[in-house]
């Protein structure tokens, strides 16, 4: 069976949807892991047949819910070479 060649992505048209590959390229991620939040952590997927499509709104939207921020406690320099006690 020969093998069915990729089109070239026109960079006029404006795309609304991106690749499981390009998804992990825009988060920073491998592949696995936009598979396993994919299935796990309820990331938004367009599903046609075998392929998986993402909306860059509904990824961003995803991201955003998903992220905490955290305040830092002390400054670097003051709590190097310091014993932390943790609580369990």
């Amino acid at each position: 069976m020969p093998r069915i060649e990729k089109r070239p992505i026109d960079p006029n048209i404006p795309r609304s949807t991106l690749s499981t590959k390009e998804v992990a390229h825009y988060l920073g991620v491998s592949v696995d892991t936009v598979l396993k939040w994919t299935k796990a952590e309820n990331l938004p997927v367009l599903r046609i047949g075998h392929k998986h499509l993402y909306k860059i709104q509904a990824v961003d939207q995803w991201f955003e819910n998903k992220t905490r921020y955290v305040e830092p406690t002390l400054d670097a320099k003051e709590s190097y070479g310091k014993l932390r006690v943790i609580n369990p």
